[in-house]
């Protein structure tokens, strides 16, 4: 009960028993369940019949962002909110719920997006008023179909949401894409995603605030497409470029793609593995003697200084990226990199411990933390 007070004292809404009249719960079903109907008929006037007027702009690019997606959508209407704003802008049958967005795309399992849907039940129908009351709180509304008019590219194993307008640009993307895809399925051949989902929108707020795997500034960060099961284990993932007008690189993408392919797998890997595992496959595309003198420089930088790989919460200096690079490309000469991403497998799912991961490392790459330092502190190095 602690969260009410602070909730109310924001102007926020507040997360509800549950419990809802039966005759308002039956009406959001069934306005929920017309809304999914006209998103796989194309049925956009279907779409709108119960939404109104101030809602009805944003819903339709809803509508038209899924239809682009080819996506297969659902609702499940979840817990009512505790909403006196709601109730004092829309009137007394006014009632805010937390809805699922269950949707797929390009063949992936189905994922789950929240939302915050408020609603004016009267004579057994209930009509869309608010779609925004529970955005603060849950972080919702950031999909790419809820920020932007999308135009989408689909080209050779790839699909590629840019704004409306913008297609060049995304076709541009997909071949750089559809290049770096064949790099990283060459490298790591397994549970990969067929089909990496890229979104390249304007809009700095796109997948913002959701749970990522591997938080950082970087050019292209993945964001999870998570389940409906109780872990929440992700389906997939979307690679999100960082709002620009320019087209990412070869080896850009090569990283930002290294990381998708672990996303579905777990997040128990040591970030030291991920970081250096997707810098080692980015410089599979750079110029030779430009990694070779950078190479020479970082491990000249780190010589003698190396006391350990660096944890995960170390990730904020540019030395624990250099070293984590270093670590995995000594890795890959010792046992090479198919034992690498072998070990990368079993530890996101079940490294849960610093003695589990040094186990599954010994067992699975037959190489310790101990022996990638005082090699990384020497000339081997």
């Amino acid at each position: 009960m602690g969260v009410l007070p602070v909730a109310a004292e924001l102007g926020l809404p507040s997360a509800g028993d549950g419990r809802v009249e039966p005759v308002v719960g039956s009406a959001v079903d069934v306005a929920l369940a017309r809304q999914a109907v006209a998103v796989r008929r194309g049925d956009a006037a279907g779409f709108l019949a119960e939404v109104a007027p101030g809602a009805v702009g944003r819903q339709a690019r809803v509508f038209r962002g899924l239809r682009a997606l080819e996506a297969e959508v659902g609702f499940r209407r979840r817990e009512a909110w505790v909403d006196p704003g709601a109730v004092r802008r829309y009137g007394a049958g006014a009632v805010t719920f937390r809805v699922s967005l269950r949707y797929a795309v390009t063949g992936l399992p189905p994922a789950v997006a929240d939302l915050g849907y408020t609603y004016v039940v009267r004579g057994g129908v209930a009509r869309l008023v608010d779609v925004n009351r529970l955005d603060a709180v849950l972080k919702s509304n950031r999909q790419p179909w809820d920020v932007a008019e999308l135009e989408v590219v689909r080209r050779s194993g790839v699909v590629v949401l840019v704004d409306r307008g913008q297609r060049a640009r995304g076709e541009r993307i997909a071949a750089v894409t559809a290049q770096a895809a064949q790099v990283v399925d060459r490298l790591w051949p397994g549970p990969l995603q067929k089909i990496p989902l890229v979104v390249a929108l304007k809009n700095p707020t796109v997948l913002t605030t959701l749970p990522a795997t591997l938080p950082g500034q970087e050019p292209i960060r993945i964001q999870p497409m998570h389940s409906a099961r109780p872990d929440g284990r992700p389906v997939g993932g979307w690679v999100v470029v960082e709002p620009s007008d320019s087209v990412p690189s070869l080896a850009e993408v090569v990283h930002g793609l290294t990381h998708l392919a672990a996303v579905k797998m777990g997040d128990e890997a040591p970030r030291w593995l991920a970081e250096g595992l997707a810098a080692y496959a980015a410089n599979l595309v750079r110029p030779v003697e430009v990694v070779a003198r950078e190479r020479a420089a970082v491990a000249k930088a780190v010589r003698g200084r190396v006391e350990r790989l660096p944890r995960d919460d170390e990730f904020g200096t540019t030395e624990s990226y250099r070293v984590s690079w270093l670590a995995v490309e000594l890795m890959v000469r010792a046992v090479g990199v198919g034992s690498v991403t072998r070990f990368y497998l079993q530890v996101a799912r079940r490294g849960y411990s610093e003695f589990a991961r040094a186990r599954m490392m010994q067992e699975y790459a037959g190489i310790t933390a101990g022996d990638l330092v005082v090699n990384l502190r020497g000339p081997a190095a």
